[in-house]
This record gives structure tokens, sequence and C-alpha cells, in this order.
């Protein structure tokens, strides 16, 4: 249920861009000079090639700055686990130390359990 929703969600969202897209493109077709203020160059291109770009470098840039801090919070989770299952295997191995136990006490025919210790 939950991916057939962000299926649903991200197919409106690239509906909507696409549309937002084409009618930049249609809407904007003069030509403008782009030039960075300290820097020589000019470059002269349409609006639309200039608004797409700008919204593609944004884009890029919160991507990778959400992989930058997923990768720590990976990592974290990753050492984290490492954590936990080192303490599972712990936990594991006193398991099967009372369960051996409680068979030879079962064995025995005591009717008092023995210390845990």
């Amino acid at each position: 249920m939950l991916s057939l929703l962000r299926f649903l969600v991200f197919t409106f969202t690239a509906i909507a861009i696409t549309g937002f897209v084409i009618s930049l493109v249609f809407s904007n077709r003069h030509y403008i000079s782009f030039s960075l203020f300290p820097l020589p160059w000019a470059v002269e291109m349409p609006l639309y090639i200039l608004c797409a770009a700008s919204l593609s470098f944004g884009i890029m840039i919160g991507v990778f700055t959400s992989f930058v801090n997923g990768f720590y919070l990976r990592a974290r989770s990753s050492s984290a686990m490492k954590a936990y299952k080192k303490q599972i295997a712990l936990m594991e191995i006193e398991l099967r130390a009372l369960r051996a136990k409680r068979v030879d006490w079962e064995l025995s025919g005591d009717n008092v359990l023995p210390d845990a210790n």
C-alpha cells in the first residue's frame, strides 16, 4: 500500500514538473545575455534554457547533499547493527548454556531448579 502511494506521488510530481518545463519552454523563448559579473564572458541563450539549467543544478545539489547526509546515517546505522549482532551472538551463547543446564537438571530428576550462575 505504501509503495503504491509512493509511486502515485512520484508519478504526479513527475507529470507536474514535466508540464511546468513544457510551459516554460513555450512561453520563454526570448534571448537573454547571461554573464557572471567578475568574469569577462557572456552567453546569449533563451530564457527557458537558463531556467532549466538552474533548476537542474539546484536538483543536483539537493541530491548530492541528501546523499552525503544519507551516507553518514547509513554508516552510523551499520555500526549500530554490528553492535546489535554482537550482542545477539552473546545472548545466543548464554541461551545455549542455560538450555544445557536445564537439560542436565531434567535428567538429574531434582525438584529444585539450579542457580542461573
